[in-house]
């Protein structure tokens, strides 16, 4: 308030006496001087301080956090005041809550069509995503313009007068977006008002949103439909993800760092972090307990963040590596690079103010990276594989029919496997031989009348007869018998009891196994395999630990069998393929197979006891590898995930 007065009429004794009301006169003069020593107040003939470090550097450092102003919003404020200054009231709050409500029970019971709009998303083009960006930037303008709207309101509240609104275009987590500076909300006394301020934004996004669920849930299937879908996901997405999030310095940060009066909170969370890590060596001032939350606060900031720029990377390597490679050079240079660099040019001052505690942390960071580089740690794989039984035999519905029984996986005898039964042949069955007693009295009739009717009777008579017997052979085979001596697998016909199955289906409902032992193959790709193999084959007594996917526990163990088989282009079985939650990158042939994208090694393995798998069921082998380095797994395995993601 002392500094609006400032109009180089007003000296500052005037401008304190008219703001002090009783307050402490000193504190104010102390605080003028401050800013004025840090040049945040220009004082005609005196020198601006000199701000130390790199200009370079700051040029570099301020290309992510750069704000390009354009002009003013007072220009459409008359529009948006009554399109959105309702929401920013006790009334507006009940009615958004009103309509979140309604979208939600007009979304209840829409699984399927959601999930499909959901798997839309995985394979979005470029046109998808300039809509989407599209959609980001107008909901975006409407979010501005509710902070700039709400600080009007809450400034009238206090007798205030915002004169002023600026906006242009800042950078979302390397994304351009619109901004409105809405800091002249640090006027207000309440800090619930300039908490108000603070979530105007959310509270808009949430009213788009609302708006648009309930118009996807009037529409029709159509673009208009899914674009409403789009912006119920950007919205809320942007608001509850993002915005609201007080880790970021957007409106949830804001709003946390007004209710609990703490001015500038990632600034002094970050200081307090680098009190704690860096100031038992010398490299800053000694921590005090108040600096464990706000370094705690600060580390969370730094996960946050860095997940989001990982996510992005991610998102961008499955369109195309040359985006993930910008966005992974943007990342390395301002968030890692820099905060590097800015490390190396203290760390000579730190020296020099207390030289026996900044060795010892230049030892202990060196312990580190060699302990990373260097030193070897027990190293594993763990590979999927999948059981087989010799001796398959699939078993196909013989006839149309309802699934009546299916009996226990196990050992198979002389009782049924499976048993169907078809209404609609029973009653064609009855009719046929009603059909044949009638064709048989009017054969008695002709051969009492005349010889003239008598051999189309017969005729007749033979063609229902081969119907009656096929419509026997059919009902002979709802029942299907096992060979003694085999196993039975009902692979889909207990997920299919009491459902109408057709004899066109090509997918079998079981199969028929021998008893003779299982065997496992394990599935090894290009990273994997080679590994696996040469560490296999430089042991003599080898013994790997079985256990069935997702269990906790090893059942068994189980020895190779050799020779393992190189360059597979097939999968033993398409469970194993990443579309159907396995771990093998598969594409799908002309046949409709599950085909590796890469060439795979398969290692057989014998189960060492009797175990009661079967067949199909998935398995997990942990194998043991040659002691390496943590930088060297890690980097073999982030190596991995790259190549597969970016398809280089």
């Amino acid at each position: 308030m002392i500094v609006a007065s400032f109009d180089g009429r007003t000296t500052v004794e005037e401008a304190i006496g008219r703001a002090a009301n009783g307050e402490d006169r000193d504190g104010l003069l102390r605080g003028i001087g401050g800013m004025m020593a840090a040049g945040l107040i220009v004082v005609p003939g005196a020198r601006p301080p000199q701000r130390q470090g790199n200009a370079a550097i700051k040029a570099v450092a301020g290309l992510a956090f750069t704000r390009c102003r354009i002009g003013d919003m007072g220009v459409v404020m008359p529009v948006f005041r009554p399109l959105l200054g309702w929401l920013y009231t006790p009334a507006g709050a009940l009615v958004l809550l009103a309509l979140i409500v309604g979208a939600a029970i007009a979304w209840a019971g829409r699984g399927p069509e959601l999930a499909a709009h959901v798997a839309r998303y995985g394979d979005l083009g470029v046109g998808d995503l300039i809509i989407g960006y599209l959609l980001f930037i107008g909901a975006k303008l409407l979010h501005e313009a509710g902070h700039a709207v709400a600080a009007d309101r809450m400034a009238a509240a206090e007798g205030l007068t915002v004169g002023a609104h600026p906006w242009g275009v800042s950078f979302m987590f390397l994304l351009p977006a619109p901004y409105v500076d809405a800091s002249s909300a640090w006027f207000l006394r309440s800090p619930w008002r300039r908490a108000a301020v603070g979530l105007a934004g959310v509270a808009t996004d949430l009213l788009i949103a609302a708006l648009a669920a309930l118009a996807w849930a009037a529409l029709g299937p159509g673009a208009l439909r899914e674009r409403m879908f789009d912006l119920v996901v950007i919205c809320s997405v942007s608001s509850l993800l993002f915005n609201l999030n007080p880790l970021a310095r957007l409106d949830g940060y804001y709003v946390l760092s007004d209710l609990l009066g703490i001015p500038n909170l990632m600034a002094r969370a970050q200081a307090a972090f680098g009190r704690l890590v860096f100031g038992p060596f010398g490299m800053a001032s000694w921590p005090a307990a108040a600096d464990v939350p706000l370094g705690l606060y600060a580390a969370g900031s730094w996960v946050y963040r860095w997940t989001i720029y990982l996510s992005i990377f991610w998102l961008a390597g499955g369109h195309h590596w040359l985006l993930a490679g910008g966005v992974a050079s943007v990342v390395a240079l301002l968030f890692l690079a820099l905060p590097l660099l800015r490390l190396a040019r203290a760390a000579p001052g730190a020296f020099g103010r207390a030289p026996a505690r900044a060795t010892v942390f230049a030892a202990a960071v060196a312990g580190i990276i060699t302990a990373v580089a260097l030193l070897p740690l027990p190293n594993h794989v763990v590979v999927e594989g999948v059981v087989i039984r010799p001796g398959l035999s699939f078993v196909y519905p013989r006839t149309d029919g309802q699934l009546l029984a299916v009996a226990q996986p196990g050992p198979a005898g002389d009782t049924p496997v499976l048993r169907l039964q078809n209404p609609e042949t029973d009653r064609m069955m009855t009719q046929l031989r009603a059909e044949a007693a009638a064709i048989a009295i009017e054969g008695r009739r002709a051969r009492a009348t005349g010889t003239e009717h008598v051999d189309s009777t017969l005729e007749r008579q033979r063609a229902v007869a081969n119907q009656i017997a096929g419509l026997q052979s059919e009902r002979e085979q709802w029942e299907v018998t096992a060979p003694p001596g085999t196993l039975w697998e009902p692979l889909r016909a207990e997920s299919l009891k009491g459902a109408w199955v057709r004899r066109d289906d090509a997918r079998p409902l079981g199969v028929l196994l021998s008893e003779a032992p299982a065997e496992v193959r394990l599935v090894l790709d290009q990273w994997d395999g080679p590994a696996v193999l040469a560490a296999l084959a430089a042991t003599n007594d080898v013994r790997m630990a079985l256990r069935l996917r997702g269990g906790s526990a090893v059942e068994t163990e189980g020895r190779p069998l050799w020779p393992a088989i190189e360059a597979r282009d097939s999968l033993p079985s398409p469970a194993l393929a990443l579309a159907n939650g396995g771990s093998i990158p598969a594409r799908t042939d002309d046949q409709g197979a599950a085909r590796p994208v890469e060439r795979v090694f398969e290692l057989r393995v014998a189960p060492e006891a009797s175990v009661a798998w079967r067949h199909g069921a998935r398995v997990e082998a942990r194998i043991a590898l040659p002691p390496a380095s943590l930088l060297d797994q890690s980097w073999r395995r982030i190596r991995q995930a790259l190549q597969r993601r970016l398809a280089v």
